[in-house]
């Protein structure tokens, strides 16, 4: 059975549609790929940015930690003078002129 030459032509035609569908589809399909990596690789770069940011607060506390002794300890170390400098004042009274 022959088929009609328009009934032909309506086939190829679709058959045609169907293959550009198709290439458009895998066209589709490697450009969200390509979007999947270079979204994998700016999550990557976020992740990098957020450890460093963390090992940055961990520097802060610490160095937050070691300026509040070092505050503690001038503040020892003043009080220690003046209760000296007091001591002093009241032994030598030519020294009650020093601040």
């Amino acid at each position: 059975m022959a088929l009609s030459s328009s009934f032909r032509e309506r086939l190829e035609h679709m058959e045609q549609t169907r293959n550009q569908r198709l290439s458009l589809l895998q066209a589709e399909k490697e450009v969200q790929a390509n979007k999947y990596q270079v979204l994998q690789s700016k999550l990557s770069n976020v992740r990098s940015i957020e450890r460093r940011c963390l090992k940055l607060d961990h520097k802060i506390s610490s160095q937050h930690v070691v300026v509040s002794f070092l505050k503690a300890e001038i503040d020892r170390l003043s009080y220690g003078y003046a209760a000296v400098l007091q001591q002093f004042r009241f032994v030598h009274p030519i020294c009650r002129q020093i601040v």
